[in-house]
Parts: structure tokens; C-alpha cells; sequence
């Protein structure tokens, strides 16, 4: 439905089809688009038959899909979501060996898709994707909705889920790949949004209610909503080192920010408050850090129900040091009134800084005021 959603909200039939038509080379797919009605409600929907039902694995379809005449950034989307099925299919089966997912129709609405987003621009837009509704009951395979892969996907691009409103499996392992690959984030709620574009997918499976998927185009009119938590320990018996040590693998490890506050405690000891900004799905794992680290005996969390982000892209600006062209990557971020702040890599103006014999303040400030 994905493909059938970006296409119905303005992605080009002529590229998008194109993409798909070179599953070909992994057996003959036969793609149809069509304007159909689900309970009401207007919709595209895209067809891909074929008789393909080859048993690949990762490296296959990697392959495969490297020797393809497609945009790269295509291609590395596209490699992006399966590389993201076999990863969570290694850590459930203990392989990468793909059964329906490496078929030539589902290579063809992984391409679909791919070129869809690309053509629509949404690689230097914010996506943001609402509680993704993966169904009831048990898969084809037997397992309970969400299957063992899906939920695996879901998890690492920590994205939010929710069971039902049907007795069926809505999210297979390929939607959810393609939805953490494709989405920045999950939401509650959408932003105020000026919509410019409507985009509605139908699915093949007949249920109790619309099975649509509706994609949205538009200009967001205030900062972004996005949940997280705080975790918070003090301890009295860590060195210096150990908690610089420590905030540099919670950062590494998935932490959105994470703060040290020099405390007094009991007894007239001094002490350390560790402070860790997350997202709730990585809260145990990184509680574990803290207690690992630092040999806390508890880690208090505190929910917060939302926060309000600013717009934020990273992007490549050129900027010419030492009489040689250099790329280098700047922070854009955007507020209401426009951009508000932008900020270089540090590590990319560190290397040339040094390569250059230039003083890393000058590099810096270089690439900004490239990137304004």
C-alpha cells in the first residue's frame, strides 16, 4: 500500500513503474495500477503478479539489485529495507535467507516504493508516521500477530505500534522495513499541517473497514511533537573516568542527550547525578548501561509526554580550503520563522582542520556560512 499511496499523491507513474518493472530479471512481474473504492473510499491501488517464488538471501538480492540502472539513491533505499528484513531475520532464525520477501514481486514494491518516495522529494522532507496497526491473531506461519521479524523491525527503528482493529495480519515484515526506512519517526498525533498533497493506498484484503493507507503532503506550522523519558541515577563511588566513559556509550548506544551533575550525598560524600534523555523503547537497554557502568542499584525513569523539535536535516555543503573542493556535513535546523540555527560537523571540520593545517574554528565557520 505504500507505493499505492505515494503514487496516488503525485509520484510519477512512468518512473515509479519503470523501478518496478525490473524485478523482471528475477522472474516476469506483470504490474497493474488501478482506481478502486474501499468501503466508500477512493483509493490507487497497485498489483504485482507473478509465479517467482525463489528462495534468495540477503546477499542475492543485494546483488541483484546493485546491478540495476536506477538513481543510487534509489537503490540505497531500497537496499536499506531489505537489509533491515535481514537483520531481523537473522536474529530470529539465525539466518538471512529470504522466502516471499526476496520474490520478484516483493523486490518490485520495494523498488516501487523506493522510487515513489524519491520522486515525491520526501529524502529531504521530516516523516513522521503515526501508531502503526499490525492486526490480530496468528500469521500464515503460525506466529502471533506481529510476527517474530515485523515486531524485530519495529523495534529497532523504534517505531510505535499497537494491536488490532482486525482479527488478521495487516504488517508483514516487508511494510515495516519500508515504514522504518522511509519515516523519520513515529507520532501520537500529526502536527498543525498545511496539507498540499493527499495521497490514498487500498490493500488487497478485504476486512470490516477501510483497508486504506493515507500519505499526507504538507508544511508543518509548529514544532514537531515526539515522546521521551528521562533516567536518572546518583552514585557516590564512580570515578570521573568511569562516568565520562559512561556517557559516551549511553550516547552511543541510542541516547538522545545525556548530562553529569556534580551532588553532594549522604555522609558528606560527593557524588555524580547521571541524567539520560531517551526514547521509552530504549529505556531497559540503556538503564542496563547505567548498571553496568556505574554499578547503580536503580534507575528511576520519568515519562514525558511529549517534546517539541525544531525541524531538523543534515545536508552536504562544498566549501574550498587549502584551494581544494571539500564537502562537508551542516545541521540545518528550522523553526517557525525559518532557519534558526546551523551548525557543522564537528567531526568532518576536524578532519580537514587538520588536513588543511586550518584552525578548526575557521573550518566551521566556513561550512556554515556555506550552508546559510
Amino acid at each position: 500500500m505504500v507505493t499505492s499511496a505515494l503514487l496516488d499523491a503525485g509520484a510519477s507513474r512512468e518512473r515509479v513503474l519503470g523501478a518496478m518493472g525490473l524485478a523482471s530479471g528475477l522472474g516476469e512481474v506483470d504490474v497493474g495500477v488501478f482506481e478502486d473504492c474501499r468501503d466508500g473510499v477512493r483509493c490507487l491501488r497497485v498489483e504485482v503478479d507473478n509465479a517467482d517464488d525463489s528462495v534468495r538471501s540477503l546477499d542475492d538480492v543485494l546483488g541483484f539489485l546493485g546491478g540495476l540502472e536506477l538513481p543510487q539513491e534509489v537503490l540505497s533505499t531500497a537496499e536499506g529495507v531489505f537489509e533491515r528484513v535481514g537483520r531481523a531475520e537473522e536474529r530470529v532464525h539465525g539466518d538471512t535467507v529470504f522466502h516471499r520477501v526476496g520474490a520478484a514481486d516483493g523486490v518490485a514494491d520495494v523498488l516501487g516504493a523506493s522510487a515513489a518516495y524519491h520522486d515525491l522529494g520526501l529524502s529531504d522532507a521530516s516523516v513522521a508516521v503515526g501508531p502503526v496497526c499490525v492486526g490480530g491473531g496468528r500469521t500464515a506461519e503460525g506466529y502471533p500477530v506481529p510476527g517474530p521479524a515485523t515486531l524485530e523491525i519495529l523495534s529497532e527503528a523504534g517505531l510505535e505500534w499497537c494491536g488490532g482493529p482486525s482479527e488478521t495480519e495487516l504488517l508483514t515484515p516487508t511494510g515495516a522495513a519500508l515504514l522504518a526506512e522511509l519515516c523519520d519517526r513515529s507520532v501520537r498525533f500529526p502536527p498543525s499541517t498545511v496539507t498540499e498533497g493527499i495521497g490514498v493506498g487500498g490493500g488487497s484484503k478485504e476486512l470490516k473497514r477501510p483497508n486504506v493507507m493515507r500519505v499526507f503532503l504538507g508544511e508543518f506550522r509548529e514544532l514537531s511533537p515526539d515522546q521521551l523519558c528521562f533516567l536518572e541515577t546518583a552514585v557516590d563511588d564512580a570515578t570521573g573516568e568511569e562516568v565520562s566513559f559512561t556517557v559516551k556509550r549511553l550516547l552511543s548506544e541510542g541516547a538522545l542527550d545525556a548530562s553529569v551533575i556534580p551532588m553532594g550525598m549522604k555522609k558528606g560524600r560527593t557524588g555524580y547525578l547521571v541524567r539520560v534523555a531517551a526514547r521509552p523503547g530504549d529505556a531497559s537497554s540503556l538503564s542496563g548501561v547505567l548498571v553496568d557502568e556505574l554499578g547503580t542499584l536503580g534507575v528511576r525513569q520519568y515519562p514525558v509526554e511529549h517534546r517539541h523539535l525544531v525541524e531538523r536535516k543534515v545536508e552536504g555543503v562544498e566549501v574550498v580550503l587549502g584551494g581544494e573542493k571539500e564537502m562537508v556535513e551542516v545541521k540545518v535546523a528550522k523553526g517557525p520563522s525559518g532557519v534558526i540555527d546551523v551548525s557543522a560537523e564537528y567531526d568532518d571540520c576536524e578532519e580537514l582542520a587538520e588536513k588543511h593545517g586550518i584552525p578548526l574554528r575557521r573550518v566551521m565557520r566556513i561550512a556554515e556560512e556555506a550552508a546559510r
